[in-house]
């Protein structure tokens, strides 16, 4: 048999058709390459549940569901994973995924195709979202200011916070005047006033 006929053909399967983590694992892999993260986190989840105690399997469950957008499920992972992993400190499977997690939140995440929301500050969406939600029933249009936007991350999280919570309307306005800030990184749009 020729490597050609060996190779696995991960298109043709389907989460239905296994159980083997393994072969999940790679289906999502294969997901997370393309940035389809829904379908990653579909296979990360099942691969999970199948085996709760690899440490890798449940880190890329990790990153693809901040890369979904879904940060605080996201971080909840994360400190699962972390929790996980410590009880390899004396094993070569030991990977210091809290080390990892506090480099990876450091991080500028500006070549994400878009802002997601949280996604320089995720601790903020908690309070920003508690925050809408505690105006959740009010009649009257909410007004919010931003000002000192930057890429409008914190913009997408009262968007989304405002879209999920609110019964009235919302409206938001953000300034920012960038100057040398590296505004030119994101869009000529963005920049026009």
């Amino acid at each position: 048999m020729s490597n050609k006929q060996n190779k696995l053909d991960l298109s043709t399967l389907y989460l239905s058709q296994t159980d083997d983590p393994e072969v999940l694992f790679l289906l999502a892999k294969k997901s997370m390459e393309r940035f389809d993260y829904r379908n990653a986190i579909i296979n990360l989840t099942h691969t999970v549940k199948l085996s709760p105690n690899n440490v890798n399997f449940s880190l890329a469950l990790s990153l693809s569901l901040w890369y979904f957008g879904r940060i605080s499920d996201s971080v909840a992972r994360f400190n699962q994973t972390i929790i996980l992993d410590e009880q390899y400190r004396n094993t070569p499977e030991f990977k210091n995924v809290l080390e990892f997690k506090k480099d990876f939140f450091k991080q500028l995440h500006a070549y994400l195709p878009s802002f997601f929301q949280g996604s320089q500050a995720p601790e903020r969406q908690v309070f920003m979202s508690a925050a809408v939600d505690m105006i959740g029933s009010s009649e009257t249009a909410i007004e919010i200011l931003e000002i000192g936007a930057y890429a409008g991350s914190s913009m997408l999280t009262w968007s989304n916070a405002a879209d999920k919570l609110l019964s009235g309307s919302c409206n938001i306005t953000c300034i920012d005047p960038w100057g040398d800030s590296g505004a030119d990184l994101f869009t000529e749009d963005m920049a026009e006033p």
